[in-house]
Order: C-alpha cells, then sequence, then structure tokens
C-alpha cells in the first residue's frame, strides 16, 4: 500500500556511481600542468648542469645540490607525464580534429616527435654509461639515413666530435622553442588553475 510522505515514508532511490569515462578526464589540463611543472624543474636542473662533465654533474646534483635529487626526479617523471597526457589527449580529441585546419593538425601532431626528442636528448645528458650508449646507438643509426644522414648528425647530435655540446643546446633551447612554436595556438587559448589538479601536483610531487 503506498503511504503519502507526510507518514514518514519515503521511496527510496537506488544510488548508484556513474560509469568511469575516460573521455570525461581533461587530458589536454593534465597534459598543461605536465609541462609547467616540467620546465619550472628543468630550469632549476639546467642552471646546474654542465654540459662538459655530465656524469659528475647529474652526480653531483644529486648529491650536493639542496633537493636536487628531488627536482632531477620531479623533471624526469613530469616530463613523462606530458607525454603520456598528450598521447591521450591527442587520441581523445581525434573526432574533434575535423574542426582544426590542416596546418593546425600538422602543427599540433608535429609537438609529439618534439617531445619524443626531449625526452631521448634528456636521456643522454645524464652522462652515465647507458646515456653515452644511447646517443652513441643514434649517431649510428642517423649516419646511415641516404644523403642526409652525416648533415643531420653534424646538427643535432655529433656526439663523439662536440661531445654533449650540440645535444644540450637542443634539448635546453631548439626542441622547447620548436615545441611552444607547434603548440602556441592550442596553448594561448587554455589556462589550467593549480587548484582544481591538486591531486595531480602531489602525484608528481
Amino acid at each position: 500500500m503506498w503511504l503519502p510522505p507526510e507518514h514518514g515514508v519515503r521511496p527510496v532511490v537506488a544510488m548508484t556511481p556513474a560509469p568511469f569515462s575516460w573521455k570525461a578526464i581533461n587530458w589536454g589540463a593534465w597534459a598543461l600542468l605536465s609541462l609547467y611543472v616540467s620546465l619550472l624543474s628543468g630550469i632549476v636542473v639546467g642552471l646546474q648542469y654542465d654540459y662538459m662533465t655530465p656524469f659528475y654533474s647529474t652526480t653531483a646534483i644529486d648529491l650536493l645540490v639542496p633537493y636536487g635529487r628531488f627536482f632531477r626526479s620531479l623533471h624526469f617523471f613530469s616530463s613523462q607525464f606530458f607525454l603520456f597526457f598528450s598521447c591521450i589527449h591527442l587520441t581523445a580529441v581525434y573526432w574533434k580534429s575535423e574542426k582544426l585546419s590542416y596546418r593546425e593538425w600538422i602543427q599540433l601532431t608535429g609537438t609529439l616527435p618534439l617531445i619524443l626528442l626531449l625526452l631521448f636528448t634528456g636521456y643522454i645528458l645524464r652522462g652515465d654509461n647507458t646515456g653515452s650508449s644511447a646517443g652513441m646507438i643514434a649517431e649510428s643509426i642517423i649516419h646511415e639515413i641516404p644523403f642526409l644522414g652525416s648533415i643531420l648528425n653534424d646538427l643535432f647530435f655529433s656526439v663523439s666530435d662536440s661531445g654533449l655540446r650540440k645535444v644540450y643546446v637542443h634539448h635546453v633551447i631548439t626542441f622547447d622553442f620548436l615545441l611552444l612554436l607547434c603548440a602556441w595556438n592550442h596553448l594561448r587559448i587554455y589556462r589550467v588553475n593549480i587548484s582544481d589538479y591538486r591531486s595531480l601536483v602531489a602525484a608528481m610531487l
């Protein structure tokens, strides 16, 4: 028998959680926040880094510079997060890409190889055995490119002749500038309120 509300009996409403949707997450904001953290921590690390003595420099940053290991780890993980979130963001908004012009689409997709180059050059700049080996392998692979191999190697790496000087310059200046140039029309439209993503910041810290 149905009882009116004045009798104190209320209908029971089943409270079911909303289904999780990966598209509902603002991956672009996560990627942008990771980029900010990566750039700021990279400035701190870069001011203490010396490409002439890479292994000694990274070791000194970890052991002697106050919070040096923290900022190196922060720079590493925030950069990894930036690549991860950027890939998901690009996949999630792919169906909206028809609103972009061909030039805008090329610029945005061009950010992914630039991010990979930044991560790879940062890996080489560690200066340890694995980083040095990665640089030599990359130099050897580039040399195998017909006609342009030597030119590209002299332009970007040349580890065996110039050490890490060119790698450092491209990591700190060239690739960062190209990345911001390709993504500028996209970045200037959006703003991120850090207080809305405290959990993400805490995870990176």
